[in-house]
């Protein structure tokens, strides 16, 4: 993650996101760790960490390269519902732009 520390609370992860849910307290050695690291960019796992907090992030604001990253990170996650809303909007973002 670009050596960079990002704090968040696990239950909070694991509630959201099954993928955190066993990472953070099935089997594996992290589920003992009071920090993981996580070989991502920082800036898609700080738009991920807004999802998983509210529910919902502004799409229009971001970059369509940080929008790209963010997809990719949300299907290594399985967070399904946001890899859907994140598609969606990317479809309607380039067939607005072919009619025009």
């Amino acid at each position: 993650m670009q050596n960079e520390r990002i704090s968040a609370h696990r239950a909070i992860l694991a509630v959201r996101c099954e993928y955190f849910r066993a990472l953070l307290y099935g089997a594996l050695e992290e589920s003992k760790q009071s920090e993981i690291t996580l070989d991502v960019s920082s800036t898609a796992f700080k738009h991920l960490l807004r999802y998983i907090y509210t529910g919902s992030l502004e799409l229009k604001d971001m970059e369509v390269d940080d929008i790209l990253t963010l997809l990719g990170l949300v299907h290594q996650y399985g967070i399904t519902a946001f890899v859907k809303a994140i598609s969606d909007y990317l479809y309607g973002v380039l067939t607005h732009r072919v009619k025009t």
